[in-house]
């Protein structure tokens, strides 16, 4: 019945359209997307499409749907996609051919013999196993019902996801998101029903996107996730050779490096002017302070495991927040009125707007536990971070992804078989990006701050009669990891505490280090799918679902 009604819509349309002049330019009126999750994990989805070919003589339609989806980890899986039919308003079918290219499958649908003109409908059906992403609580099916690709505009998409039953008030929920890529507008309406959800959105331009996600709950869909991608037969023969290669430089290679290595370490400690004590943050060039957690990349080259503790730490201490300790364990986080966050760099915008979602004034750190965006903003922090640096030419390249690589190059290399380049890597490898000039200035600053942090030199004891000094420095502290060694040489000073804290005295903040660092692990882990993939609830955004792709003319 509802698809009888869909119809006679178009029909309608196409009446009210054939009565006007035809236009030139090609257009889309409308893409009505339709999509039934089945039980077996399953989607059967329907796309019914109102192109408008103007003037221009065309044979049909070209459309082309991604098959393949990359999770968080960079791994790439092959949904199942099968084409059922393609027919017109009328159900008579339509020629077309099928073809895979690269990582879309191809859909050329029309005659080559002949030519058409104006409006037709299209309706492709076809089915998809490997759609689905499950979680630890609930499943999900995040999907791209308008892709980046099409070069025409849209101008209206609508979108209905149903499934074989009933739900509950609340079991059922959706989201949905416009623009271009990775755009979090939602320029779109979300309508519950109990068997379902309906989304839609007007004037799609060429380069934007429509996506939905809706939640529902644990056991309805069987798990059937999506293959993982492997390689051909082609690509195997391909490797076996860059293997026999690799092979021949199996004892040259990590000489080479160790030897690059040792090299560029000599020119840092030789170019380096680090000292006992530094008693402010570092600076780029353009005389910008940098973050504790940047300061700490600098360094170290990693973050540490206190990335975002002493980015809550921070944002407190400038006036974002308020910390306030609610039990011996649990600790409380307010928003306050400054709003002024041009002055933030974007990982801490990220952890800002992921910690107060929408309107939230309040929230616990066991509520962040249960933050997917929370630990989605947590986990992007250091690579971010590291951006910047590579930005403002205090490391030649990103460090966090430099020194990842090296650490994956340990790993495989150890598997291998070839111990000494994965020591190595390991050792020399991790700690070793390439810092210009410039950038060994800054990180003789960084040492030397770090230095300093963790000295109890009592000669030093001059810089702890200020609480306006010791408060500065307790997020760089944090950073490296000495909060303890920071707050107990201050102890002293605690008379009463700073206007962003309220509980205990400021040595409790090394607990909340932790509770903050156990919120965040529990909330990142629940924001990944069984297969690695993120939720269109916890950065989601336009363009960053399966499927989608896009189409023309031909």
């Amino acid at each position: 019945m509802r698809t009888i009604l869909k119809i006679s819509v178009l029909l309608a349309s196409l009446c009210i359209f054939f009565s006007a002049r035809a236009s030139a330019q090609e257009l889309i009126h409308t893409l009505q997307f339709d999509a039934l999750v089945n039980r077996d994990g399953s989607v059967n989805i329907t796309e019914t499409i109102l192109y408008d070919f103007g003037n221009e003589q065309r044979h049909g339609i070209f459309r082309y749907i991604p098959y393949k989806k990359v999770n968080q980890d960079g791994k790439s899986y092959v949904m199942d996609i099968k084409v059922g039919k393609i027919t017109d308003e009328k159900r008579n079918d339509y020629k077309y051919t099928t073809t895979k290219s690269g990582n879309d499958l191809m859909l050329k649908v029309g005659d080559p013999n002949a030519t058409i003109t104006g409006q037709h409908v299209y309706v492709i059906s076809y089915l998809v196993r490997g759609g689905l992403t499950y979680f630890e609580t609930y499943d999900e099916f995040y999907w791209n019902g308008v892709g980046s690709g099409w070069e025409i505009p849209i101008n209206i998409a609508m979108v209905s996801v149903n499934f074989e039953q009933n739900f509950g008030e609340g079991e059922l929920d959706g989201v949905c998101y416009t623009g271009p890529v990775g755009s979090t507008n939602k320029a779109c309406t979300v309508n519950r029903l109990q068997n379902g959800i309906t989304f839609g959105t007007s004037r799609i331009n060429p380069g934007e996107a429509f996506t939905f996600a809706v939640k529902f709950p644990k056991g309805y869909a069987t798990v059937l996730e999506p293959a993982e991608d492997k390689p051909s037969i082609v690509q195997v023969i391909l490797m076996a050779l860059a293997g026999i290669v690799a092979a021949c430089f199996y004892a040259f290679l990590p000489i080479f490096l160790l030897i690059k290595w040792l090299r560029e370490k000599k020119h840092v400690r030789d170019t380096a002017r680090i000292v006992a004590a530094w008693f402010s943050p570092p600076k780029t060039a353009d005389g910008e302070s940098l973050t504790p957690v940047e300061t700490a990349i600098t360094a170290d080259v990693t973050a540490g495991d206190k990335a975002v503790p002493a980015t809550i730490i921070s944002l407190a201490q400038r006036g974002y927040l308020k910390i306030t300790q609610k039990e011996k364990k649990e600790f409380i986080f307010t928003k306050t009125e400054k709003s002024d966050d041009d002055l933030l760099r974007k990982y801490e915008k990220d952890i800002y707007n992921a910690i107060f979602s929408e309107n939230d004034l309040e929230v616990s750190t066991k509520e962040l536990s249960k933050n997917e965006k929370f630990g989605i903003a947590g986990t992007s922090l250091a690579t971010n971070a590291g951006d910047y640096l590579k930005k403002n030419g205090i490391f030649k390249s990103n460090p966090v992804n430099t020194s990842g690589g090296y650490l994956a190059l340990a790993i495989m290399s150890f598997f291998i078989g070839n111990v000494f380049l994965a020591v190595v890597s390991f050792i020399w490898g991790r700690k070793s990006p390439r810092r210009p000039d410039s950038g060994i200035q800054t990180y003789s600053e960084a040492v030397s701050l770090k230095n300093f942090l963790v000295s109890q030199d009592p000669q030093f004891d001059f810089q702890a009669q200020e609480m306006m000094f010791f408060e500065k420095l307790l997020p760089y502290a944090t950073a490296f990891g000495v909060e303890d060694v920071w707050l107990k040489r201050f102890k002293d000073l605690f008379t009463g505490n700073p206007e962003w804290y309220q509980g205990d005295d400021l040595t409790r903040l090394a607990v909340m280090n932790s509770v903050v660092n156990n919120s965040f692990h529990s909330a990142s882990a629940s924001s990944r799918s069984s297969s690695g993939f993120s939720s269109g609830f916890s950065g989601g955004s336009s363009g960053g679902g399966g499927g989608g792709g896009g189409g023309g003319s031909w």
